[in-house]
């Protein structure tokens, strides 16, 4: 067995992760042709190469798969015969000392690097906040600045030298590789900055993937708060992402044009920097040599906040509207990835059971009633 280089992204969540994910999933065979293994173990389900497994291991999350351990993943680095592996998983910036430790031994003998993006923090606190509102699964926030002053809120994410010291300790300074999520910065878009830095030659001739995981403006997120201010614990999960899914398919379709959140005023922004302004110089001077970690200024940008009692009753009555068709939607999609393993009896079953609901004169109603709305908007 070779020894290989491996390149493990570790984040932090908000500082274009999702994008980087999407970006190695897109590119897989590529990177591999070129002797870079992006592994599908520790993968989980959609369009990113996120190996969110391999950090739920680690912490004992109910989510975890078994088939995706990290014992899994070595046969698959020893089985790869080119010379780097590339991992990528926001769930590793939160892991203790102890628990990178263990990483360390699962990888030996291979030369290990570490890769971590930095945003500046009053962007990453307002997109952590914004998160909480679009995220169905998790309660409506708090306002901005009660929700940054509660550290519990954000401290593991946003306190970046804490992160940097864990990692550190582990695979010592010089295999740590720091970015910051700054347009002067990197080296062209973000998804090619990621590649150059793991080595990858040519790494502006690769795609670069479409930015994901994107804040919703205010009007969406404000009906998002409104649905969830009201229906939250009152629909499962199911319910409620089929709802926020619905929300956003209705600000397509009426080409909403969707101003961004903005509630970081001058004032907020100064409050903010100056709470992380010695742990920043402490980066600054340990990874780059200079004084300053982020070199971008603040820029004045109308403040827009998100208020659940602005909504207007007409994208209410719109979100109403659409749902039964995407729930509907959603039982299909749930069918057809599962038929195979359905019993068939119960399948057969199901299919009756849509076949009446799209028969019933409730059904038809709603139908006519979207159609002559969608044609008087």
């Amino acid at each position: 067995m070779n020894p290989k280089t491996i390149f493990i992204h570790i984040g932090p969540q908000k500082t274009g992760t999702t994008t980087i994910q999407v970006g190695l999933k897109a590119s897989r065979k590529r990177l591999k042709a070129a002797g870079f293994l992006v592994p599908i173990t520790g993968q989980t389900a959609g369009r990113s190469a996120a190996q969110h497994h391999l950090g739920w291991e680690l912490v004992g999350s109910k989510h975890f798969d078994a088939r995706q351990s990290w014992a899994a993943l070595r046969k698959e680095i020893d089985q790869f015969n080119g010379s780097s592996v590339i991992l990528s998983t926001e769930t590793l910036s939160q892991l203790e000392a102890n628990q990178i430790e263990i990483i360390r031994n699962h990888l030996v003998p291979h030369d290990v690097r570490i890769v971590m993006y930095l945003r500046r923090q009053d962007g990453l606190l307002q997109s952590l906040w914004t998160q909480r509102i679009k995220n169905p699964r998790m309660r409506l926030p708090e306002a901005l600045e009660e929700f940054i002053v509660k550290k519990e809120n954000h401290a593991h994410i946003s306190a970046y030298a804490l992160i940097l010291q864990r990692w550190e300790s582990v695979f010592d300074k010089e295999n740590m590789l720091v970015r910051v999520l700054e347009t002067n910065q990197l080296r062209g878009q973000l998804f090619q900055d990621f590649l150059f830095t793991c080595g990858v030659e040519h790494s502006d001739r690769y795609p670069n993937p479409q930015d994901a995981n994107v804040t919703p403006g205010a009007q969406t997120l404000e009906l998002m708060a409104y649905f969830k201010s009201r229906l939250f614990q009152k629909l499962n999960h199911q319910g409620m992402t089929c709802l926020f899914d619905t929300i956003q398919h209705v600000s397509r379709a009426n080409h909403w044009k969707d101003v961004p959140v903005n509630l970081i005023n001058r004032s907020l922004y100064a409050r903010i920097m100056a709470e992380f302004d010695a742990m920043n110089l402490v980066i600054a001077r340990r990874c780059f040599g200079r004084e300053r970690l982020f070199l971008e200024e603040y820029e004045e940008k109308i403040i827009r906040g998100v208020n659940p009692e602005d909504v207007c009753r007409e994208d209410v009555a719109l979100v109403l509207d659409a749902y039964p068709f995407h729930l509907l939607n959603g039982i299909r999609d749930v069918m057809l990835k599962k038929e195979e393993d359905m019993n068939p009896e119960d399948l057969e079953l199901l299919k009756i059971e849509i076949k009446r609901i799209l028969q019933s004169p409730v059904w038809k109603w709603l139908s006519l009633r979207q159609r002559i709305r969608s044609r008087l908007l």
